[in-house]
This record gives C-alpha cells, sequence and structure tokens, in this order.
C-alpha cells in the first residue's frame, strides 16, 4: 500500500516483522469481557443481549470472538457488531471430553448439556486503543422443560482472538487469548405484562387527556386458563372511558368526574398465538385539584396498575399449559405507570434541526395551565445558547434580549383562562455571528430552554413557574458532527474489487472526512492498521501537506483530488499499536463546507497470515466540539490477504513386504492450495531408525517435469532441500512439488513399525513474506514379520486312537534382520501329551538358541536372538521345531471330542504373537462287545457249581484296536466267586478274582486305518 499522504514514504520493508508478532513476544493481547442479558424472556420471543469485547493488551489479538456457553434450551440467530452482521456459528454439545474449537481449532471443554455458541466478529484483529466493541446478540428460548418456566437460566460469556497473537490457526504453539468468563441469567417466562401511559404529544393544558394501555403477551402454544387482566385505577385518576377486545367489565365510581375504580377483563381460555391482541385501553384525565399551590411548578405522578391473575381476586394465581404438559401456576404479574400533572406547563420544540451556520429554524413554545386555576398575569422568557441567535419574531410582542453569550425572548402573555393553551414562535439562526467566545463547530448540541412565570388570580400574589428545555428527537439544535469512511480504492495502484491483495503489493487506504462547515474542532483519526502493515521506519511524525525536501522515497501519505487546501492534517505513528493518527487542526472564519481526503500506500509486510484471511481496518474519528465534547465515529473496510497454503503427503510406491536389505520408493508432495504463491520452500525427509537414506530420484512437478532446486540434503534438517522457483497457487498439476527417493532397511526386527515424516520445515510469501510453521505428513512402514506354520509329520493322520503317537513340527520362517527375544510357545489340548524330547533346528543361514523348557502338555523353544543374515528374497531360511504327541487315555479323549491339536504361539521383543494350530485329529474310539453266560442255567441247587463266561470280542468290521480293556465281573446275591480263568487272543494278566480283568490290547479284525463313525464303548454292569 502506498500511502498516498504527501510526501512521506511508508513504504514498509518486506523483511521487517512486525512488533507484537516475532519481535515482542512479551507484548501480548488482553482480552476484556462484558455480559448484559434481559432478566426476563418469553418463550419463543426474540431478544437481544450485549457482550462487550475490548483489547487491554499492547499488541493486536487476531480474529475476535465471542463464546456464549448457553443451556440447550437458548438458541442463539444472529448478531452484530458496528452496524455489521458478525458469523454465529452452528452449537457444538460441551461435555468433559474436549471438542474442537470451530474457529481456533483448540479443544474446549464444558459441563454436560452446555451449548458452546462462537459469535465471529466482522474484524480480523483488535488492536490496543481500539473503542471497545458492543456485540448484540439476537437469542431465544423456543421452548424450556416445564421446570424451567420461571427458573433462571444459567450463561457465560468468553471473549477472546481465536488465532491468539499472529495471524495463523496454529492452536499449539500460539493458543486462543480469552478472557475470564461472565456470567449472566435470564428467566423463561410463558407470559408478559407491559403497561405504559401515552399522554399529547403537544401542551394541552396541565390536566390533558391521557391513554393507558395494559397489554398481556402470551408465548405461542401456552393456553391460559381463565385469565383475567385488571386496571386498578389511582385516586387521582378519572376514567372516561375503556375498551378492550373481548367482553368487558367496568366498575367506576357512581356519578360523573368520580376518580378510582377498576377496569377488568376476564377472559377464558386463550392460546397464545402471533398476533394475537389481549389489552385494555383505559382513557381520562387527572383529577382537578391533585396539582395544589402547595407545589407550584411541580408536577404530581399519578400512577395506575395492571395485575394479570386467575379467575376470582386480583391475588389468584394463573395457570396456564405447554401442550402436553401438566398446568404449572406463576405468581400474578403486575405492571404500573404514572403520568405527570402539572399547574403550570411549558412545552418547547423547534420545527427543524439545523445542521451547518446560517441554517434556520423555529422555536414553538406552548404553556398551559391547569383547568383549576385562573392566572391573573403571566409571562413567558425563551433562552437561546450560545452559537445560536434570534432572527425574526412570529409571534407578535416578543422582547429580545441581548446577553453575553446567548439571546433571550420575553413574552408578556396577560391572563389566562382556566386550562388555557398559549403558543408563541419565533425564528432563530445557528450562526457563529451569534457566538461569544467559540464558533460553531461540528457537533455541538444546542439546547434551547423556556420559563413560565404566572401570578395566581384571587390568592394574594401567588406565583407558580415552570421550566422546560427543547425534548425529544427534533427538539435541540444540532451542528452536524464530521464523519468518517475508510476504504481501499486500489491495489497496485488499480482498482480491485473485491479487494484481494498479497505480500508484496502496494495497497492504498482512503480515509475521508467530510467537514459539513468550515468551522471544526480539532478532527483526530487514528487507522488501526492490521499487523501486516507496518508503521514503522517512517519517523515520529510528518505533515501531510508539505513533503520533505528532496523526498528519498516515493510519496507514502498524500491528498486525495477531493481534499480541501485549507485543510492542513499532520501525522504521527504508534509502532507497538500499529497505528497511525492524523490530526486536523482546530479552524474558523469560514461558512464554507471543506474535505479531507488522505490517501496512504503500504506495502504488505513479511507476517505469516492464514490463507483467506478477511482483514479490516478500522478508522475512528474525534471531533472536539465546544465545551471539549467529542463526537466519536467508527469505519471499517474489508480487504481479503492471499496467502500460501501448503498441504503435504507422504506416499510409498510398489508396495510389498519388505525386511532387512529392501529397497523401499517414497514420494513427498507438496500442493500449494493457497491463492498466493510460495517461495524459499525447504523439504526435509526424516527418516526412523533402521531406514538408511538413499538416493534423491526426481524432484518435478504434477506433470512430471523436473523442478528446479539448490541441491540440498533432503534428509539433512539443516540442509534441507530448497526449491529454486515459486512454488504457483492454483491446486492444479503446476502447483505441486513431487520428491521421489529411496530408503534400504538396515538390520531391521521382524514385524517392526517405522514411521517416515515428510516435512515443509518453512516457506514464505512470494514477494518474501515471514516464514510459515512446518507442515508435514507421517507415513508407516511395517517389515515383514516371522511366519508360524504347525503341521503334522509326516501329515495326514487325521484320525488317532488313545495310545497313538503322531509326530509334529512347527516350520517358523524367518524374515532377514536381526530379531531379539524370539520364544515359541506350544500348548497341548487335554487329550494329548508330550512323548520324546523336543528339538530346535535352525536352517542354513539362521542363528537362534536351541533351549526348550518342557512340560507335559506344553513347552516353550527359547530362541533368543534370531539372525537372518541372508539378503537373498529369494529364498525362505527357517527355525524348525520338532515334537511328537501321544493321545492320553483321559476322560477328555473319551467323550466324543473329535478335533485335538496343539497351538503354537510365536513372540518377540515388543511384538507378536504369530500363532497357528496344527491340523485336528480326530480320536476314534474301539467299538466292543459284551456277552455274559451261565451254565448250567436254571433252576440251580444251593452249593451247585456255577460257571459265568463274559466274552469281549471286537466285531467283525471294526477298524480301531482297543487298549487298556478292563472288564469288571461280580457274583451275584448269595454267590460265592471260586476262581477266575482269562483264555482269547489277550495280552497281559488278569486282574485279582471278583474284580477286574486287564486287556492289554484287542486287536481289530479289520484294515488298519479305516475311519468309521466312533461309537460310545459299551461296558458290563452287574445284571446285563
Amino acid at each position: 500500500m502506498r500511502v498516498k499522504w504527501v510526501g512521506l514514504a511508508l513504504i514498509v520493508a518486506s523483511a521487517v516483522a512486525h512488533v507484537g508478532l516475532a519481535q515482542e513476544a512479551a507484548a501480548d493481547p488482553v482480552a476484556s469481557c462484558a455480559l448484559t442479558a434481559p432478566p426476563d424472556v418469553l418463550l419463543g420471543r426474540s431478544e437481544t443481549l450485549t457482550v462487550t469485547l475490548s483489547n487491554s493488551g499492547a499488541d493486536p489479538g487476531f480474529v475476535p470472538v465471542v463464546d456464549l456457553r448457553v443451556p440447550a434450551a437458548v438458541t442463539v440467530s444472529a448478531a452484530t457488531v458496528a452496524g455489521r452482521a458478525a458469523t454465529v456459528l452452528p452449537p457444538l454439545a460441551l461435555g468433559p471430553v474436549g471438542v474442537p474449537h470451530p474457529v481456533s481449532g483448540a479443544l474446549v471443554t464444558g459441563a454436560a448439556g452446555t451449548r458452546l455458541v462462537v459469535v465471529r466478529l466482522p474484524l480480523s484483529s483488535a488492536a490496543p486503543g481500539l473503542a471497545a466493541l458492543d456485540v448484540q446478540i439476537t437469542f431465544s428460548v423456543p421452548d424450556a422443560p416445564a421446570t424451567a418456566v420461571d427458573t433462571a437460566l444459567s450463561l457465560s460469556a468468553t471473549c477472546g482472538f481465536a488465532f491468539g497473537k499472529d495471524a495463523l490457526k496454529n492452536p499449539v504453539p500460539d493458543p486462543p487469548v480469552y478472557s475470564t468468563p461472565q456470567s449472566a441469567s435470564l428467566t423463561p417466562r410463558v407470559v408478559a405484562v407491559t403497561s405504559e401511559f401515552q399522554q399529547a404529544a403537544v401542551c394541552q393544558g396541565p390536566v390533558e387527556p391521557a391513554r393507558q394501555i395494559f397489554s398481556i403477551d402470551i408465548a405461542e402454544g401456552v393456553t391460559l386458563s381463565m385469565p383475567q387482566l385488571s386496571a386498578l385505577i389511582s385516586d387521582d385518576f378519572v376514567v372516561t372511558g375503556a375498551s378492550a377486545p373481548g367482553s368487558l367489565s367496568i366498575t367506576l365510581p357512581p356519578g360523573p368526574d368520580l376518580p378510582g375504580g377498576v377496569v377488568q377483563v376476564p377472559y377464558g381460555v386463550v392460546t397464545g398465538v402471533a398476533g394475537l391482541d389481549l389489552s385494555i385501553t383505559v382513557d381520562g384525565y387527572v383529577l382537578p385539584g391533585t396539582v395544589t399551590q402547595a407545589a407550584p411548578g411541580t408536577p404530581v405522578m399519578v400512577t395506575n396498575t395492571s395485575r394479570l391473575h386467575g379467575t376470582g381476586l386480583e391475588t389468584t394465581p394463573l395457570t396456564y399449559q405447554r401442550g402436553a404438559s401438566p398446568s404449572a401456576t406463576t405468581d400474578v404479574l403486575a405492571r404500573s405507570a404514572s403520568v405527570r400533572a402539572h399547574a403550570l406547563r411549558v412545552d418547547e420544540t423547534v420545527s427543524v434541526v439545523p445542521s451547518r451556520p446560517d441554517d434556520l429554524f423555529d422555536v414553538i413554545t406552548r404553556i398551559c395551565v391547569a383547568s383549576d386555576f385562573t392566572l391573573a398575569a403571566a409571562s413567558l422568557v425563551s433562552v437561546l445558547p450560545d452559537g445560536t441567535g434570534h432572527r425574526a419574531a412570529v409571534t407578535p410582542g416578543g422582547v429580545v434580549t441581548p446577553g453575553p453569550s446567548s439571546t433571550s425572548v420575553a413574552f408578556t402573555l396577560g391572563p389566562l383562562a382556566p386550562g388555557e393553551v398559549r403558543t408563541v414562535t419565533y425564528r432563530a439562526a445557528l450562526s457563529q455571528a451569534y457566538a461569544s467566545a467559540a464558533p460553531v463547530l461540528g457537533g455541538d448540541v444546542f439546547t434551547t430552554s423556556a420559563t413560565a412565570t404566572a401570578t395566581v388570580a384571587g390568592t394574594g400574589g401567588a406565583t407558580f413557574s415552570a421550566t422546560e428545555s427543547a425534548t425529544g428527537a427534533d427538539a435541540s439544535p444540532r451542528a452536524t458532527p464530521p464523519s468518517i469512511t475508510v476504504s481501499i480504492p486500489e491495489v497496485n495502484g488499480a482498482p480491485v474489487a473485491p479487494v484481494r491483495f498479497r505480500v508484496g503489493d502496494v495497497v492504498t487506504f482512503a480515509v475521508d472526512v467530510p467537514l459539513p462547515s468550515g468551522d471544526q474542532g480539532e478532527v483526530t483519526v487514528e487507522v488501526f492498521l492490521p499487523p501486516v502493515f507496518n508503521v514503522q521506519q517512517h519517523g515520529a511524525s510528518g505533515s501531510a501537506v508539505a513533503p520533505p525536501a528532496p523526498p528519498t522515497l516515493p510519496p507514502a501519505i498524500r491528498l486525495g483530488a477531493t481534499h480541501d487546501a485549507s485543510a492542513s492534517a499532520s501525522w504521527t505513528t504508534n509502532d507497538l499499536a500499529n497505528r497511525l493518527t492524523f490530526v486536523v487542526p482546530a479552524t474558523s472564519g469560514t461558512t464554507t463546507p471543506r474535505s479531507i481526503r488522505l490517501l496512504a500506500d503500504f506495502t504488505v509486510t513479511s507476517a505469516a497470515v492464514e490463507d483467506g484471511l478477511i482483514l479490516t481496518t478500522p478508522a475512528s474519528l474525534s471531533a472536539k466540539a465546544s465545551g471539549s465534547t467529542v463526537v466519536t465515529g467508527l469505519s471499517l473496510t474489508d480487504a481479503t490477504l492471499d496467502a500460501p497454503r501448503l498441504a503435504v503427503a507422504l506416499t510409498r510406491l510398489l508396495v510389498t513386504d519388505v525386511d532387512a536389505g529392501s529397497q523401499v520408493t517414497y514420494q513427498l508432495r507438496v500442493d500449494n492450495v493457497g491463492h498466493s504463491e510460495a517461495v524459499a520452500v525447504k523439504l526435509y525427509q526424516l527418516l526412523p531408525v533402521g531406514l538408511i537414506p538413499g538416493a534423491l530420484v526426481s524432484v518435478t512437478d504434477g506433470n512430471d517435469a523436473a523442478l528446479p532446486h539448490d541441491g540440498g540434503d533432503l534428509f539433512d534438517s539443516l540442509a534441507g532441500l530448497t526449491l529454486t522457483n515459486p512454488l504457483p497457487s492454483g491446486q492444479g498439476p503446476l502447483s505441486a512439488a513431487i520428491v521421489t527417493f529411496t530408503a534400504t532397511l538396515g538390520d531391521v526386527a521382524a514385524g517392526a513399525s517405522l514411521t517416515l515424516t515428510g516435512q515443509v520445515i518453512g516457506y514464505q510469501s512470494g514477494g518474501g513474506g515471514g516464514s510459515y510453521p512446518p507442515v508435514q505428513d507421517s507415513a508407516t512402514l511395517q517389515t515383514r514379520s516371522f511366519l508360524v506354520d504347525n503341521a503334522q509329520s509326516p501329515p495326514g493322520q487325521p484320525t488317532v486312537t488313545i495310545g497313538s503317537v503322531v509326530a509334529h513340527q512347527v516350520t517358523i520362517t524367518v524374515p532377514e534382520g536381526t530379531t531379539d527375544g524370539v520364544a515359541l510357545s506350544v500348548v497341548l489340548d487335554p487329550e494329548l501329551v508330550l512323548e520324546g524330547a523336543v528339538t530346535v533346528t535352525p536352517g542354513a543361514g539362521v542363528t537362534a538358541g536351541t533351549g526348550v523348557a518342557p512340560g507335559t502338555s506344553s513347552f516353550v523353544a527359547n530362541l533368543g536372538t534370531v539372525i537372518n543374515a541372508n539378503r537373498d528374497d529369494g529364498v525362505a531360511e527357517t527355525v524348525v521345531v520338532s515334537y511328537a504327541v501321544r493321545v492320553a487315555n483321559v476322560a477328555e479323549a473319551q467323550d466324543g471330542d473329535d478335533a485335538v491339536n496343539g497351538a503354537s504361539s510365536l513372540s518377540w521383543s515388543g511384538a507378536g504373537p504369530v500363532t497357528d494350530e496344527s491340523e485336528p485329529m480326530d480320536i476314534e474310539e474301539p467299538d466292543l462287545q459284551l456277552l455274559l453266560t451261565a451254565s448250567p442255567g436254571a433252576p440251580a441247587q444251593a452249593g451247585e457249581p456255577l460257571s459265568f463266561t463274559a466274552s469281549v470280542t471286537v466285531p467283525a468290521g471294526a477298524s480301531v484296536s482297543a487298549y487298556d480293556v478292563s472288564v469288571v465281573a461280580g457274583p451275584g446275591t448269595n454267590l460265592t466267586v471260586t476262581g477266575v480263568t482269562v483264555s482269547g487272543d489277550v495280552t497281559g494278566a488278569p486282574a485279582p478274582p471278583g474284580t477286574a480283568f486287564d486287556l492289554a490290547a484287542l486287536p481289530d479284525v479289520d484294515q488298519p486305518g479305516r475311519r468309521r463313525w466312533r461309537r460310545a464303548q459299551r461296558r458290563w454292569r452287574p445284571g446285563e
């Protein structure tokens, strides 16, 4: 921005960082906050609360926000500040677990059930010295739980700067800056009552007619059950009439002109809807005699009260219901209003509001007397303030009495009848010709005043007096104050719409201050520049009219074409606040309007700024009026700063399993997704331990065209690799830089997880912008793990019998590299036990431990540090662990379970396990037949020998031999065993007589290995 304010060069060197960004770490913004909320809110009705934000620190705060924490029942719909709309972001549900703030990105927490509503102000920063900002926030309570009606709801507000001390969204190094929370409460209501008196705008006599309107406002969807609205009339007020939608009951004292009474409207069941009018209008007047001679000139307040209540007495609470909610009860609601009664009243207004010297206006004064008084004589004096004067009489009889700094116009009115109104008018002017000590200045307010004095007839000289100043929006003459407008008419010397600029651009600010009059008190203009525009290196002050000679730099501050030549201006700078102050001296002696147009050019400096950040430049004005009255104004202008924004992606090419010695290829891609080119883009590739830097394959754009670079070391965080050409914006192939490189795995462990991080460790905006924080992306490289295969040896023995022995071996395929703490654990099913020794056999090229810790049904092979030094990926190196199992004669082997195996689990330091189970084996049980015979048969004589034969056979066609067969035989009742013999194809010896026969084996009589369905073994029992 080239500040076109005559002669002084304000071009900011791009290498200078703004004070308060990098150089002034100790100068921080300090957010202050105030919260004002209405105490009562009608359900569904929009209301406004005010949050005031200011910066009392020494440095700007970036992106002002208001964070409202509200109950779920409160809805925020809009917000404004300085006449501009603010952005209300969708609410976030809070709880003990942090959620990202929608503007800053920092995590925020809150009480469960609370919602966070963020209001983003339409300013990019708030500078120290900027006037406090009143944020008007529109909210409502659409609905509330039944328990919340008539119960205060708590809310809180914090004011702050979401981006913190710099213009980047980087909450970790630069967290948001917040004020202490400010709390308030509001109470949801289902019904409201209002009451107001309306007196005539013109003086119609001190006891003039007055109208009082009592109104009920019911929230939509709320039903009132038989409410009544009563107007309790004061004993000093006479009712002349009343009206209301619906039926009306009036209870008044008997006879005319009697005060007091009750005006009441009973309603049926009423449900609140939009446009519903429930009101009572009461017309009347103050009872004569209310104002007495005991209080001459002092108004008497007469008050009527409205009460909303239930059926019956005025003390009965009303009931209401919302939707399907049960009825609830609230207190009686009462509202009062008062009317003023005067014995003597003066009312003064002006016909028009003048704005510049020599403007004319009429002063209209009315004097009114109460109907119970007759005035023998009355006079009126109207006083014009300094800077205004009498020009002509409109009503005859006025006498002008000049004073040292004002003019008095006196009227002799003569007698006034009871209730009479007398009006006098004269013409005056706003002019410095009538100013005794100072010219008429913009912003001056001139208030007229009138005093009436009267003698009451028949009272021996008692007097009344009344004084009134001109009141109302159109009552006081006011010299139009100067106003201010700040704008950006040019960027790099040419109009731009909408306004966007980049680092290095020259941006022109224009400050326009029209002076409605040549007479003007000192005008001060302050331009609060966002910190990307630096006010340093320009000296302490200068003149906008007399440039230094000879100028050493292009004019940076100058006057615009519409600037009046007589409106000189000087300027000063405040580097810490990044503020320019322009002062236009006080002038007098002319009534010709003038115009101040100051142009300032600035070059966008080196501050790093979030791409697309809307920078707001506030400019404030203060103009001294007479009596040191200060009139202020504020103007804002917006512009979008285009900046680079880099996105990083790290990807691997040719994805395959890798282990020690493998070479991997990666691409580090950087895209400029911002709106401005990036320069001095420096890249760095961080490799984890175990990954050895390889070669830089290529540096290209998205079209595979080579990109120039400085040849730096990509793998050195200090050197890095820097692109020598700017990286353009545009989000297309030409805005991408793709770095392809290789790396080799060292002696890494199996199953290791290696994290690579590609980084842009620094870049700047085109034109030499300040360095942006690093941007990075990570990728994970997983090395090849062990493979475990647990199988029978030789394979293919799916069926076994009790007592069978089966050999197994676990084959461990070892990836290349060195892995510590390797151990293989094998756990057998309960039907299996280890048979013999366990052996560990490392294959060729593999070094491993061979120690085994055996058990009955499990073992651990401690392989220790396993080294595979072979780098030939085409050959698989292994470690073989061999063991044998026997099928035990246990209950688990006889319960019909048809799948038994051994589970192997391989683990190593910090990783694993890798598991595998051996092929399931079916346990097939033998099929035996038992036959018991006796000889001779029955009947038998006592003492006669008997022979019993128990025949156990494997039937023809059986496929499984029976092992460890036991036969239990016992004599029946009254039988004694005398001997036992065993015969047949058996091995083993019989057990003691009368107990069991232990048969070692009964061979099958069918083909070995034939699979049969298993059948439960039959066992002989007594009686079979």
